[in-house]
């Protein structure tokens, strides 16, 4: 998940400098290759460090004022992007909305990324404070909204808890409560959206992948990324 966050905004930066160049386009085809490759993978987590300590301790007040329960720091890998990427997770007292946190820094601006999640057996609904940015396309039971980074802890919860509807009785959200319950629920997520993107049309969904990413670049870029990645 922080993965995705990333690369997806490494991508969204790119697209902002890119010449056309062989070399540019060659690496913007190579990142964006790399992310439809890692939304096919499963991702592990193991126990992390103490590298986030210092980082997140104003973040980590903040969610403990709000009721939150901190279930610890893992690192998040995968076998397309091995690179160590540490993230804070925490759940609320009802177990339905869960998420975590990390710090980022792009170009000397240093934020940390809140990500916000509740699910039900057949819907996502992500609420995401991060840099602005692009992303593959999703699938229809995936709903994310973004919130400015300037946002607070407690005003993102709210956003998070309007979009989701939490408070409709009619909802079933599906609790968690520990980081393995949680690990689990994610893991169920991503099968379903691996199994999604594994039967579209494979024409289809790169057409959908780069009008996703490439935005308004999409006219200019989407042949030659077209051409390295069909």
């Amino acid at each position: 998940m922080l993965a995705e966050v990333l690369v997806i905004f490494i991508v969204a930066i790119g697209l902002l400098y890119v010449l056309r160049t062989r070399k540019q386009l060659e690496l913007l085809a190579l990142q964006i290759r790399e992310l439809r490759q890692h939304a096919l993978h499963r991702i592990s987590y193991s126990p992390a460090g103490g590298e986030l300590a210092e980082d997140l301790a104003a973040a980590t007040a903040e969610a403990n004022d709000l009721g939150f329960t901190i279930l610890g720091d893992y690192i998040e890998e995968s076998p397309v992007r091995t690179t160590p990427t540490p993230m804070r997770w925490f759940v609320d007292a009802r177990g339905t909305t869960f998420g975590w946190m990390a710090p980022f820094e792009v170009r000397g601006e240093r934020t940390i990324v809140l990500v916000l999640m509740s699910h039900e057996l057949a819907t996502q609904t992500i609420t995401s404070r991060a840099p602005a940015a692009s992303s593959l396309t999703r699938p229809p039971f995936v709903a994310i909204h973004h919130v400015p980074t300037t946002a607070s802890f407690a005003d993102t919860v709210t956003k998070h808890r309007q979009f989701a509807r939490l408070d409709d009785d009619t909802r079933g959200f599906v609790p968690v409560h520990t980081f393995d319950q949680l690990r689990h629920e994610l893991e169920r997520m991503r099968a379903k959206a691996i199994a999604w993107r594994e039967t579209q049309p494979s024409d289809e969904l790169l057409e959908a992948d780069l009008r996703s990413l490439l935005g308004k670049q999409y006219g200019k870029l989407a042949g030659a990324m077209r051409r390295r990645l069909a």
